[in-house]
């Protein structure tokens, strides 16, 4: 018999800001961008809306999708298979965090501590779209090594 694990569907945000984007540091010291888990129902866009408002205590408006992320591997001892959409979105309101795991704060992507960033080859890929985002990347990461990454020539209006 063959075993199966779930793929998890992740919205994320990338929110630019006047000091860099909007990211994530959880308990353990790793930064990532903010968003998290599609629930049972729900859309993309408005998952992304519903966790910021839960977490970062801000209220962003999706704009499009700039990436599509597969990401096989294992992530903090466990194995993953996780789709993520990274939505570029504006905001609005102040940060007021509401999580006890997670802090947030604005960086630089070029500062951006890549061994403990998560993915941490996307670091890179943002660091070279910011602040614009304006092309769109399907990336495919497996056991933490870039395996596939396709930009599609997109004209947004």
């Amino acid at each position: 018999m063959r075993k199966r694990f779930p793929i998890i569907t992740r919205s994320r945000c990338i929110v630019v800001g006047n000091k860099g984007i909007l990211v994530q540091k959880d308990d353990e010291g790793i930064y990532g961008l903010p968003g998290g888990r599609l629930e049972f129902n729900e859309t993309l866009p408005l998952c992304v809306v519903r966790e910021l408002k839960e977490e970062a205590g801000i209220d962003v408006i999706p704009q499009r999708i700039v990436y599509i992320v597969e990401y096989r591997g294992v992530k903090k001892g466990k194995y993953k298979h996780e789709i993520l959409y990274f939505f570029r979105c504006d905001y609005k309101g102040y940060l007021k965090p509401k999580s006890r795991t997670l802090s947030f704060g604005w960086r630089d992507p070029s500062d951006l501590p890549k061994e403990h960033f998560w993915p941490e080859p996307l670091a890179d890929v943002l660091a070279k779209d910011y602040p614009d985002f304006n092309k769109v990347r399907f990336i495919v990461y497996i056991d933490g090594k870039l395996s596939y990454l396709n930009t599609f020539k997109v004209k947004f209006e």
